[in-house]
């Protein structure tokens, strides 16, 4: 793979995940598992909904409870 090929390939994955996105790429430089995965906009990170949720102002990890981040 050339350097621009990866660029242009690194350009679409961002490009993806911004619109809420998650995939992965190979060994061949193939993208593979895309899915639209619902994310909680927080101040430090974006979180899976499937793992944490949000409560008022707080994102709480779903498993033990824990305050990990305030909501945007």
């Amino acid at each position: 793979m050339r350097v621009d090929q990866a660029e242009g390939l690194r350009q679409i994955v961002k490009n993806f995940e911004n619109k809420g996105f998650k995939m992965s790429i190979n060994a061949k430089g193939e993208i593979t598992g895309v899915r639209l995965g619902k994310m909680i906009k927080g101040n430090k990170a974006d979180y899976s909904s499937s793992l944490f949720r949000q409560i008022g102002r707080y994102i709480i990890r779903k498993f033990d409870g824990k305050i990990v981040d305030t909501a945007a």
